[in-house]
């Protein structure tokens, strides 16, 4: 049961549902209209959703709408499209810096693998040089590079897309129910890392070009004998 103290009295009205809704972070109460006019005596309108039949042009309804109540209101009107644009916008302005952050974190790990990968070269020049003597042919050798660039990148995907997943899930229940008192439905991005898997094979194999051409330039007799 809902118990509220109205300007008329108590009101207390059984709950029918409970939704994840997120006008306001301390939460809202839906009413029958009449019982707002009946306990609070308000009958006062902030937002209106009109439902069109399909055979109504939404854009020629909105200027007919607007043409109707501009002597008398002061109203946003948006369609359904529009509404969601504004609201998506908002959201990926807030998100800027977030994919400036991405992009970093794409250059600095791009130039860790290459870091990483001629290092590896610089110890392994033996066993490139032995290799090399045993008949390994230069495009081995490179494909070996490319191939070690590639499964440190999707170790890598492996790695923070766990660590994103609990990352996540504890920002949308926990800190959210902490902070704004209500939590944000969880879903698992599939398509997203479907999607980054390709694309952070390509940044792989291209930092791992460099390594791999030094790797293969190298001298066999001087590989052989370097310690």
């Amino acid at each position: 049961m809902l118990k509220l103290n109205s300007p008329t009295g108590p009101f207390e009205k059984q709950i029918v549902g409970v939704i994840e809704d997120y006008t306001s972070e301390k939460g809202a109460v839906f009413l029958d209209r009449s019982l707002t006019r009946l306990y609070w005596n308000d009958d006062s309108v902030d937002i209106l959703d009109v439902n069109l039949q399909p055979n109504v042009d939404r854009n020629q309804f909105k200027t007919l709408l607007q043409q109707a109540i501009k002597d008398e209101h002061r109203a946003f009107v948006y369609t359904n499209d529009e509404y969601k644009r504004w609201v998506i916008n908002l959201i990926d302005g807030f998100f800027v810096l977030n994919y400036m952050q991405m992009a970093i974190a794409i250059l600095v790990a791009t130039l860790g693998i290459i870091n990483t990968l001629i290092i590896s070269v610089a110890e392994r020049r033996r066993e490139i040089g032995v290799l090399r003597a045993l008949g390994g042919l230069r495009k081995q050798v490179r494909r070996m590079i490319l191939l070690e660039a590639v499964a440190i990148a999707v170790i890598g995907v492996a790695a923070g897309a766990i660590a994103g997943i609990f990352n996540t899930y504890f920002l949308v229940r926990t800190a959210a129910s902490m902070i704004g008192g209500y939590t944000i439905p969880f879903r698992f991005p599939l398509s997203l890392i479907v999607i980054t898997l390709p694309i952070v094979t390509l940044i792989a194999l291209f930092a791992g070009w460099w390594p791999a051409r030094r790797a293969v330039n190298l001298s066999v007799v001087e590989a052989i004998g370097y310690e």
